[in-house]
């Protein structure tokens, strides 16, 4: 049985506005982290936050694929 509603695709133009607002808010959120030396960490997580809501996104939309960006916990610095 298919769906009565799918979901809109965004024009390119639509997609780029709206991955820079995500990332901008994204940002925001991690930004009092880089006041205690994790810096260099944010820019790194915010991609990969972009990532997973993109996977989250397609699972909304039925495609079929495994919700994982990272295999295993990510090291920590002391390690």
């Amino acid at each position: 049985m298919e769906d009565d509603y799918a979901y809109p695709w965004l024009s390119d133009d639509e997609w780029a506005k709206l991955l820079f607002l995500t990332r901008g808010q994204i940002n925001a959120i991690l930004n009092p982290l880089r006041a205690y030396g994790q810096g260099v960490y944010v820019d790194g997580a915010i991609e990969e936050l972009l990532v997973l809501f993109d996977k989250f996104g397609q699972r909304v939309r039925g495609k079929d694929i495994p919700l994982i960006v990272r295999q295993s916990y990510a090291p920590l610095p002391t390690e």
